[in-house]
């Protein structure tokens, strides 16, 4: 995930599939990993569970992530990106 689509996303699907809840990064990048780095949560992801437990419900928080991305292209080439990232988890 960090390699495709960056630090920020990896952390905000790492801390969404574990709370349910998106997060905002607070500490520094540095030292850090996408999974360590000090968070804010934010606001309940709609349709998400409070603990992701398959591949349903982190395709969905991919989707979410997706979904928020300011750019429209930007929204769209990264919902084509959900199945590359899907594959490492489905083999």
């Amino acid at each position: 995930m960090k390699n495709g689509w960056g630090f920020k996303a990896a952390a905000r699907l790492y801390h969404i599939a574990r709370t349910g809840h998106d997060a905002e990064i607070i500490g520094p990048y540095k030292k850090n990993a996408p999974t360590t780095i000090p968070v804010r949560m934010t606001d309940a992801v709609p349709g998400t569970p409070p603990e992701c437990c398959n591949l349903y419900d982190v395709s969905q928080s991919l989707a979410w992530l997706a979904k928020e991305r300011r750019d429209v292209q930007e929204q769209l080439a990264w919902r084509e990106g959900i199945h590359g990232l899907m594959m490492p988890l489905t083999h």
